[in-house]
C-alpha cells in the first residue's frame, strides 16, 4: 500500500481567475500553509520524505507539495496512479467552514478541502485525485501522530505546542497500545508560538526566525525584562498559558526596536534572554501538569516549538520523564508524515503501530558517481574536480588541514537539521572558526552556534549525556564537559553548551567514517557541523545545490560523491547561462536599469541597466569579462547569484542517472 502525506501551502498566486496579491494565508491565519513537504509510506513505513523548499529553493515555502510529491514517487520508482490513498494535514470542517466563507470574493474559488486538493492536483499535474483516494487530518493530530508513531514507545504522553494550526495552537494525548488519545486541547489565543514570534518583533525578527533569538539568549541576563515579560501571561487551570494584549504590546516598547542589520546591544541580549526564560516556563508548565495527571513517563513532543533545542535539553536534563522523543522533523513539514501514519492506520482498524525512527535520510539521492561527475563537467570553466578512492578520509583530512568544506552525500535529511548528509564541516577546535564560517560561508550573525558531530560511542567523553541514542537527530543542547570547553572552542557556546548530535557507524556510515578518520588525524572524535547553505536560501539538495552554494560562499573544498571540487584560480564563464529564479521578477521601472523582486522573500535589488538588458532576454550565455565595463557587470551577476536572486548554471545540465 502507497500512501502519500502532504503539507504545506496551494501556490496563492496561482488561483483560478484571482488577483495576483491574494494569498490563501490570509484565509487560515498568519502563517498557514507554510513548510510544504510530501511524504511517501509503504506499507506503513516511511521511505521518501522532501520538503518543498529543497526543490523550488524557496525557504519555508507556501506553494503546493506537488513537486515534492513527484520527487518522492520518481525516486522510488512509483507512479501517481500507484498511490492509494493522499493525506492532505488539515482539519476538513474547520476548514471548509473558512473556504466557504471567502469563496463568493473570488470567481471559481474551491469552496471545500477536497474540491482546493482536487483543483491543486489537476492545475499542477492534469491528475484527477478522485474524493475517495483523500484523506484530511487535522493539524495537531498529524504533529502528534508523528512522534508517537516513530517513538517506539508503547505508552506516553504526546504533547504538541506551535503557533496555530486549525485554529489550536496545541494538544495533549495519551498513546497506549497503538491508540492515540487527546484530552486536551489549547485555542490559537494560547498559543506560545505566536507570543515568541509576537516577541522577537522587538529584535527586528519575525516568524521563522525564533531559532536566531534562542542562540541569542546565552548572552544576556534574563533578570533585568523579567518582570514586564511576567505582566504579559499567567498560568491557567489547566496548564495552558493566557495572555493580556496590553502587556505584550509593552514588550516592544523596552527600547527601540531594532533595525535589520542593526548591531547587537546589551538591551537586545537581555531581552532575548528573559523570552528564553518565560518559553521554557510555559513549556515545563504544560509538560509537568500532564505528566501528573497521566502519570505518564515517557514523553512524545511535536509542532515547532518543538525547535527550541534549548528548552528541549533543560527538559531532558530534569529527568522527569524516562524517556523523551522530538519528532526530527517537528514543524509543519513532519505533519506530512503525520498525516500518512494516520491515513494508513485508518485502514487498519485505527492502529498506529510505533517504531523507533534510526535516520532520516529520506530525500534525493545526491547520485551515483558516474552522473555525478557528467555534472561536474558541466562547472569545468569554474571548478576542478578529481575522483578520490574514499571520499570520507579526503574530507577528513582537509577538515584537519584547517579547511572548511561542503559535504553532500548519498540521500538528503528530512527537516531542518544537517545530520550527515547535506553539511559545512570543519574543525571544531579553534574558536576563530565561528567567526570565520559565519561571516565568510554562513554569511549571518556572528554570535549564531554551531552543531558538534561526535561518534556516538566516544560522545560521553565530551558532553554530558546520558544516552547516545537521544541525540541523534540534534535536537537537545546539552552541556559542553568543562574540561573539554576550550579545545572544542569553535562549537562551545558562550554558556558551556553545544547542540549535539551523535553519529552511529550503524545509521550514518559513511558520516561516522569522516569523523573517525578525523579522530585518527586528530585524536578528537567531533567535527563542527552545520546545514550546507548560505543565509538566502534552503539547505541544498542536488548537485548544482551544492556546487552554487560552494562557489558563492567562502568554502575552501567541496566534497561531494566520491569528488573533490575546487574552484578554479582563473575562472571562466564560456558555456555558463544565466536566468532568474521562477520567483524572481525584473521590474523595469524605478532607478538604474529596474529592480529584480523576490516575491517569495519580499526582497528587491537595484540593478544596472546592462543586467536589466541581459535579463529582458531570458537565459542568457555568460562570457568572461574583456574590459573593465564587462568586469563590473560580471561583479553584479555574481553578487546577485549569492543572493540567490539570479540563477548561474551550466548550459549543458545532463539528466541525473536513477539511483533507487
Amino acid at each position: 500500500m502507497l500512501i502519500v502525506g502532504l503539507s504545506g501551502g496551494i501556490d496563492p498566486e496561482r488561483l483560478p481567475d484571482g488577483p495576483t496579491d491574494f494569498r490563501i494565508g490570509s484565509l487560515l491565519g498568519s502563517g498557514a500553509f507554510h513548510d510544504s513537504a510530501a511524504v511517501l509510506l509503504h506499507d506503513g513505513k516511511v521511505v521518501r520524505a522532501i520538503e518543498l523548499e529543497r526543490i523550488n529553493r524557496i525557504k519555508h515555502s507556501n506553494h503546493s507539495a506537488t513537486q515534492a510529491v513527484m520527487a518522492c514517487l520518481e525516486d522510488f520508482g512509483a507512479k501517481i496512479d500507484d498511490v492509494d490513498c493522499f493525506a492532505y494535514y488539515g482539519d476538513e470542517e474547520f476548514i471548509n467552514n473558512i473556504l466557504k466563507a471567502f469563496a463568493p470574493m473570488i470567481p471559481h474559488f474551491p469552496s471545500t478541502l477536497t474540491a482546493l486538493v482536487q483543483y491543486v492536483f489537476k492545475r499542477d499535474l492534469g491528475y484527477l485525485i478522485s474524493e475517495d483516494r483523500l484523506a484530511f487530518v487535522p493539524h495537531h493530530r498529524a504533529h502528534a501522530v508523528s512522534a508517537y508513531a516513530q517513538s517506539d514507545f508503547n505508552e506516553s504522553l504526546v504533547i504538541t505546542i506551535d503557533g496555530q494550526g486549525d485554529g489550536l495552537s496545541g494538544t495533549v494525548s495519551v498513546g497506549n497500545e497503538g491508540q492515540l488519545t487527546e484530552i486536551k486541547t489549547f485555542t490559537e489565543p494560547h498559543s506560545i508560538g505566536n507570543f515568541y514570534t509576537h516577541c522577537i518583533g522587538a529584535l527586528g525578527y519575525t516568524l521563522h526566525d525564533e531559532y536566531k533569538v534562542m542562540g541569542l539568549a546565552p548572552y544576556g541576563e534574563p533578570q533585568r525584562y523579567a518582570g514586564a515579560f511576567k505582566a504579559a501571561y499567567r498560568f491557567r487551570d489547566d496548564g495552558s498559558v493566557a495572555f493580556d494584549p496590553a502587556a505584550m504590546a509593552q514588550l516592544h516598547k523596552l527600547f527601540p526596536i531594532r533595525a535589520k542589520g542593526e548591531a547587537f546591544n546589551k538591551d537586545h541580549q537581555d531581552y532575548a534572554a528573559a523570552l528564553q526564560a518565560v518559553i521554557e516556563e510555559m513549556i515545563f508548565n504544560i509538560m509537568f501538569h500532564y505528566q501528573a495527571q497521566t502519570g505518564q513517563r515517557n514523553l512524545c513532543y511535536a509542532g515547532g516549538v518543538a525547535l527550541n533545542s534549548t528548552a528541549n535539553g533543560k527538559l531532558l536534563r530534569s529527568g522527569r520523564f524516562d524517556n523523551i522523543f522530538i519528532q526530527p522533523a517537528p514543524h509543519d513539514a513532519g505533519c506530512a508524515v503525520g498525516a500518512a501514519i494516520e491515513a494508513y492506520s485508518r485502514r487498519r482498524q485505527g492502529v498506529i503501530t510505533s517504531t523507533q525512527l534510526t535516520d532520516v535520510f529520506l530525500g534525493r539521492h545526491i547520485g551515483q558517481p558516474e552522473a555525478v561527475g557528467d555534472l561536474l563537467e558541466g562547472w569545468k570553466g569554474l571548478v576542478d574536480y578529481e575522483p578520490v578512492p574514499n571520499a570520507a578520509k579526503a574530507a577528513a583530512k582537509l577538515i584537519a588541514e584547517g579547511k572548511v568544506i561542503g559535504w553532500a552525500q548519498g540521500r538528503s535529511e528530512f527537516g531542518p537539521r544537517a545530520l550527515g548528509a547535506r553539511c559545512i564541516l570543519a574543525d571544531p577546535r579553534p574558536a576563530e572558526n565561528k567567526e570565520r564560517v559565519n561571516k565568510m560561508i554562513k554569511k549571518r550573525e556572528g554570535y549564531r552556534p554551531f552543531a558538534p558531530s561526535a561518534k556516538a560511542e566516544r560522545a560521553r567523553d565530551f558532553f554530558s549525556i546520558r544516552n547516545n541514542d537521544a541525540h541523534a537527530f540534534m535536537s537537545y543542547v546539552v552541556e559542553v564537559k568543562p574540561e573539554w570547553r576550550s579545545t572544542l572552542g569553535a562549537v562551545t557556546h558562550v554558556d558551556g553548551t553545544a547542540r549535539l548530535q551523535t553519529v552511529s557507524a550503524q545509521h550514518a556510515p559513511q558520516y561516522w567514517a569522516l569523523i573517525d578518520h578525523f579522530e585518527a588525524l586528530t585524536t578528537v572524535p567531533v567535527v563542527l557541523n552545520t546545514s550546507f547553505n548560505n543565509h538566502a536560501e534552503p539547505i541544498v539538495d542536488d548537485v548544482a545545490d551544492a556546487v552554487t552554494c560552494f562557489l558563492t560562499t567562502g568554502l575552501d573544498a567541496l566534497v561531494v560523491s566520491d569528488y573533490i571540487v575546487r574552484k578554479r584560480a582563473a575562472p571562466h564563464y564560456e558555456g555558463m547561462t544565466l536566468r532568474l529564479p521562477t520567483h524572481v521578477n525584473l521590474d523595469p521601472s524605478g532607478q538604474a536599469g529596474g529592480q529584480v523582486v523576490d516575491r517569495a522573500g519580499a526582497r528587491t535589488r537595484t540593478v544596472s541597466p546592462a543586467l536589466a538588458a541581459l535579463l529582458g532576454e531570458g537565459a542568457t550565455d555568460l562570457r568572461s569579462p574583456g574590459t573593465p565595463e564587462q568586469a563590473v557587470l560580471l561583479e553584479e551577476i555574481l553578487d546577485l547569484w549569492g543572493e540567490r536572486l539570479l540563477i548561474v548554471e551550466p548550459a549543458r545540465r545532463p539528466a541525473m542517472a536513477s539511483t533507487h
